[in-house]
């Protein structure tokens, strides 16, 4: 079998165009250390399967002691239990490796190769400590990094393949797939097949994850800032007792009797604004159109001059009246003032 499988590679190769020099690398990789009895860093035997198995009990055991087992987290991905697996994870890696590196690029797909194992690994071992499954399991096999390659190649693709002599639409077909080897192959590792997959979700879409993440917390803080406000405003205006008390509360932002326990605030009213807004306010303020809403301590102050004036007019028009008055009585018709 494995010379069946060194032949077919060498032949597919020889027919393209553009050689896939990662995906080569990647397969020689593979097949020596199955093949030859390796010291990888002059540590450890790929020979060794159980002793360089994914075993989250042993990684995380090894945790509590502050140490690391790199050979069980990333070795493991690279060693095969048998001819049999070795032979179809490397036909699988083939095709597509080779289409993957020729649309990327060879520096491309290399990122994708490590972040693929990296996570999917990571993936693997965080699904198995929440949920127990496969965490008494030794597992081996490329098969996670398959399976993230898998649905980067195929999420983009607006059509139909082939999944078993099954016809399936392109974006579904890791899924169908992670589905039919579970069921036909027992042996296989449904949780390492199911953390590739989302080792390639998390690739494609990491980025809209994280904005999403950022909106809720955004979208969150917002919502606990505009109810702390409105609290505040609300323990003010219940705890004052005139408008001048209210104007002060205001001001100085005493809040000394809030019940809601906000105290030592620099303002009370929190109205938030989005940048484009707090930009078109700028721009207004410095062409000198900016809006300033009239509080209600210059309503007061406008009121009492308003008050004064009318006084003061009152006054002069009483005198006036009262002038001309006298003067019209002692004979002068003119209109005279004091």
């Amino acid at each position: 079998m494995l010379i069946m499988l060194t032949v077919h590679i060498f032949e597919q190769v020889k027919k393209m165009e553009i050689k896939p020099i990662v995906t080569i690398i990647l397969l020689f990789t593979n097949i020596y250390l199955y093949v030859v009895n390796t010291d990888v860093f002059g540590v450890f035997n790929s020979w060794d399967i159980h002793g360089n198995c994914m075993h989250p009990q042993f990684i995380f055991a090894s945790l509590k002691e502050n140490k690391i087992l790199c050979n069980r987290v990333f070795l493991s991905a690279f060693l095969h239990a048998n001819d049999s697996h070795l032979y179809y994870n490397m036909l699988s890696l083939l095709w597509k490796g080779a289409n993957l590196e020729t649309n990327m690029g060879s520096i491309g797909f290399s990122k994708l190769v490590f972040f693929s194992v990296l996570f999917s690994q990571a993936i693997f071992l965080l699904l198995s400590w929440t949920t127990g499954w496969s965490y008494n399991i030794c597992t081996v096999g490329f098969s996670g990094v398959l399976f993230s390659l898998k649905y980067v190649l195929f999420h983009e693709i607006d059509g139909y393949v082939t999944v078993h002599n099954m016809l399936i639409e392109a974006k579904y077909a890791a899924w169908v797939e992670l589905v039919l080897i579970s069921v036909f192959v027992p042996n296989a590792s449904f949780l390492g097949h199911l953390a590739g997959i989302c080792a390639g979700i998390l690739y494609l879409h990491g980025k809209e994850l994280l904005h999403l993440v950022n909106g809720v917390e955004i979208w969150r803080s917002s919502q606990r800032y505009i109810d702390i406000s409105g609290r505040i405003q609300q323990g003010v205006e219940t705890n004052v007792s005139n408008f001048h008390t209210a104007e002060q509360n205001f001001h100085t932002a005493n809040v000394e009797n809030d019940h809601y326990g906000y105290g030592n605030l620099q303002e009370v009213e929190h109205i938030p604004i989005s940048r484009q807004q707090l930009r078109n306010k700028r721009l207004q303020k410095l062409e000198g159109n900016v809006h300033r809403p009239i509080t209600q301590a210059q309503k007061l102050n406008g009121r009492s001059k308003m008050q004064e004036n009318s006084t003061a007019q009152y006054s002069e028009r009483n005198k006036t009246r009262y002038t001309y008055t006298v003067s019209r009585l002692g004979g002068k018709k003119q209109k005279s003032t004091i």
